[in-house]
């Protein structure tokens, strides 16, 4: 009696055989609720536009507020920023250099804007199920979504 090979089994072997890589649909991970990921995929464009935005309102929905600031160096005394001064601060950091580049200076501005997709895998973000971190901007995750709740700003 002949045996047929199933399809996935012929597919597979062509794949290896061929060299062929297969499309990001086929690799791509499921995500489950709690996952890192899901913060990079649901939540990062709006995270993203607020920071870059200046808009109070836009950045007090996605702030825990008062919004921690921390120095570069941890002797310096943390600050608890209000709602009213959320843009400004936000503006202060993003005008300074990322520290990703030895050949340019490339601003955290610079920065968030080039990230428009990230993952785990992108320079200068770290993640958690529980805490993530873009650049000098720390995130948290509370309830269903994720909140910015700390900054990193070098004293001037």
């Amino acid at each position: 009696m002949i045996r047929r090979p199933c399809l996935v089994a012929v597919l597979t072997a062509f794949v290896v055989i061929s060299g062929a890589s297969p499309s990001p649909a086929q690799t791509a991970p499921t995500a489950s609720a709690g996952q890192p990921s899901d913060f990079f995929r649901a939540q990062w464009p709006a995270l993203r536009n607020a920071l870059l935005s200046g808009n109070n309102e836009q950045l007090a929905a996605l702030t825990r507020v008062p919004l921690e600031v921390r120095g570069v160096d941890d002797s310096i005394p943390i600050r608890k920023i209000t709602e009213d001064k959320l843009a400004l601060v936000i503006d202060q950091v993003l005008s300074q250099d990322s520290g990703t580049s030895l050949r340019e200076r490339v601003t955290n501005r610079t920065l968030v804007e080039r990230l428009s997709d990230i993952d785990r895998t992108t320079r200068a973000v770290s993640m958690t199920d529980k805490v993530s971190r873009v650049g000098p901007f720390q995130f948290q995750k509370m309830g269903p979504g994720w909140k910015l709740v700390r900054v990193y700003l070098e004293e001037d």
